[in-house]
């Protein structure tokens, strides 16, 4: 009786009103009176160190807070690694009398929600034990109904970043307004999102509230989405279009799952636990002189497992091995690039020429707010080389989910990389030549691919650059056959026994073999039925197949250097041309011996290196 009060409690709550609009705006920031916010949650997630994450949340019930759906970064079974902190006003402290401490029972995540571009970014989260509303600091907060936020003050809270890595001690609030501009630009559904400034890493998942000047209390209007930096143009979840999921939940939870533990598991990062390596080094040493598929770097595996991709003769022959690769040499794979959407990590990449980037179809999802991060080992750290996308070509005849039947595209760069450039030492991959062959890579080569995906399926995503060996199968391999769908157009790729695989998050990265002195990128991770499972190979797209579609797509959709041949001093000024060292030509109108010598550097930067 008590739990159907509190819920018509809540929904009478749930109103248009008109709203105080305060004499005070707050520019930068300011720490908010004790209890100001008895709502306001923390909620802390550590998963053996491989993945963390600071978000907000807000109370709707004894039973149930509000968040944002990526704070999980899919984890939403091993519930055990998340606290929940309410009752709080400084992050730092350990012995606040006010503060109640809950674990989470149950995270239901909005069924729509996309991790590529954040959209219905929200999530009911269950505590155990129930808060006590009997303390004045640990409260619920109503929700509005309003359809429209435009010229209203908004108020932001939490304990995020306050800039420069500086995060904040004490809670804070920030007084906002909708910048409806961007809300029509960056949102990807303006009816479910805004876009407001004065959030930053660590504020996800926190409330955005509005106060009623009639009832003279706040209400919820959205919850802050992803944030992995400071911005202008955050983005938010509106709550009013999600609030019949919302209050259908809040009267009618599902059951609680039983927990999900890993009693065993050793942290999966740490430098002072048993390594993960398995054997000896086995470096691959490259013929540094060659044009493409070298490091400075050298490639180091650690890995002395039998490859055989014999078909086992049943299922019960299958050993339940977990060996999912090692984490990769800084730099020893120079072309792998990470595509992010609002810095978060969504896909892999090779670049193959200072101006392209080489991954999969499936991967172009929210083109204009998509950066590629090159020269990048850790994630967590600062990307030396960071470009947008000035134009996305996906194969003209991809067909996605479940096919995946031509998942490769290419992506130009907002600006030239210099491959030169001292530290970071961007290489690009050798690419194979055009062939029909249905059999390249050989079966039973060994490949390597490396990525910054899951560390197992639905698990974190590491943090650092991994790599892994896995064999070719044959495409009348009975496991291929059941998992590909085009054997001209796509390869398996596995060990007997599964445990080693690509993942989620490795999508659009590159897979290799070894030639004796360099690497060749033979293919794109494009999909797989979980991870490194038994029975189901990895099915990748088979680049030996696409030389030409990606030779014409570069020629068609780059600079047109030939201007620079033809043109005269003093007659006719082109357009800038990127040339060597990330540099810009001269206009061939002010100095004519420039045109050459760019023009040179032009052909030798846009070349693609097949082998």
């Amino acid at each position: 009786m008590m739990k159907f009060l509190l819920i018509f409690f809540l929904l009478t709550r749930t109103h248009t009103l008109p709203y105080l609009q305060t004499n005070e705006r707050v520019s930068g920031g300011s720490e908010a009176a004790v209890g100001a916010f008895p709502w306001m949650i923390s909620l802390s997630f550590n998963f053996f160190d491989v993945f963390k994450s600071e978000c907000g949340g807000a109370i709707l019930s004894d039973n149930f807070l509000l968040t944002a759906a990526s704070c999980f970064q899919g984890f939403t079974v091993i519930t055990q690694y998340i606290t929940i902190r309410a009752g709080l006003h400084k992050i730092t402290s350990r012995n606040e009398t006010t503060e109640q401490r809950r674990s989470v029972a149950h995270i239901l995540v909005h069924p729509d929600y996309s991790p590529l571009d954040e959209t219905n970014d929200l999530a009911l989260v269950r505590v155990h034990p129930p808060f006590d509303f009997n303390s004045s600091f640990v409260s619920m907060i109503s929700l509005s109904n309003l359809t429209s936020l435009q010229n209203m003050d908004l108020i932001t809270i939490g304990w995020g970043h306050l800039g420069a890595n500086i995060s904040a001690n004490t809670l804070q609030q920030l007084t906002i307004r909708e910048d409806i501009q961007c809300t029509e630009s960056k949102a990807i559904n303006s009816s479910t999102q805004l876009c407001a400034p004065g959030t930053c890493e660590g504020d996800a998942g926190g409330p955005l509230m509005i106060f009623s000047d009639i009832t003279q209390e706040y209400e919820l209007v959205g919850i802050a989405s992803a944030r992995n930096a400071c911005t202008t143009e955050g983005l938010f979840t509106r709550i009013e279009p999600f609030l019949e999921w919302i209050l259908d939940i809040l009267n009618n939870p599902p059951p609680t799952p039983p927990p999900i533990t890993f009693p065993t598991i050793a942290p999966l990062e740490s430098t002072t636990t048993t390594p993960e390596v398995l054997g000896p080094p086995i470096p691959f040493i490259c013929n540094t002189s060659l044009s493409c598929g070298c490091s400075s770097v050298p490639v180091i595996f650690h890995d002395e497992l039998r490859m055989s991709t014999t078909p086992p003769a049943s299922f019960d022959q299958y050993e339940a091995r977990i060996v999912g690769g090692e984490i990769a040499q800084p730099h020893s794979w120079p072309w792998s690039i990470s595509i992010r959407i609002y810095n978060i990590h969504i896909c892999g990449g090779s670049l193959i020429n200072s101006e392209w980037v080489l991954t999969a179809a499936h991967c172009l999802v929210g083109i204009n707010d998509l950066t590629v991060h090159i020269g990048v080992h850790d994630v967590t750290t600062h990307s030396p080389i960071i470009r947008t996308i000035m134009k996305a070509f996906a194969h003209p005849d991809y067909i996605p989910s479940p096919k995946f039947i031509n998942d490769i595209a290419l992506v130009r760069l907002s600006s030239p990389v210099d491959l030169t450039l001292s530290g970071v030492n961007p290489g690009i991959p050798c690419l194979p030549a055009q062939s029909n062959d249905l059999n390249y890579p050989r079966a039973g080569t060994r490949l390597s691919v490396v990525g910054w995906g899951r560390v197992f399926s639905g698990g974190p995503q590491s943090t650092r650059l991994r790599q892994v060996r896995v064999v070719t199968l044959d495409n009348d391999d009975w496991r291929c056959s059941n998992a590909s769908h085009d054997r001209q157009r796509q390869f398996c790729a596995m060990v007997n026994g599964g445990g080693k695989d690509a993942c989620q998050g490795d999508s659009g990265g590159p897979i290799h073999q070894w030639l004796g002195d360099h690497w060749e990128q033979v293919g794109i991770v494009s999909f797989g039925k979980g991870c490194a499972l038994a029975i189901h190979p990895g099915v990748y797209t088979r680049l030996s197949f696409y030389h030409d579609w990606i030779h014409q797509t570069i020629e068609k959709n780059s600079y047109d250097v030939s201007q620079c041949i033809s043109c005269q001093s003093n007659q006719i000024s082109i357009a800038l041309i990127p040339c060597g060292h990330a540099a810009l030509c001269v206009p061939c109108a002010f100095s004519s011996n420039q045109c050459p010598k760019c023009h040179r550097e032009v052909q030798s930067l846009m070349k693609v290196h097949f082998m």
